[in-house]
């Protein structure tokens, strides 16, 4: 299963957000800027988060991958 993640963008360069060294596609978005969280899946941005909602699903994916439980 893949999963969206969000990004917090570092630099912003021809149509590409870089964050650490990830490369992801903005152009299906409008006004991305430096700072700004993005929604990011198999290095294509589909959409903008406020930076709560960002780190509300950060937390989460933390803490499933602290999860012991078994998946049948």
């Amino acid at each position: 299963m893949c999963l969206a993640t969000p990004i917090q963008v570092d630099k912003i360069e021809k149509g590409f957000a870089f964050a650490g060294k990830s490369k992801i596609s903005i152009q299906l978005l409008k006004n991305v800027k430096k700072g700004d969280w993005i929604l990011a899946h198999d290095k294509l941005a589909i959409a903008t988060l406020p930076e709560s909602e960002a780190k509300t699903i950060l937390n989460l994916i933390d803490e499933s991958n602290h999860c012991h439980c078994e998946i049948k």
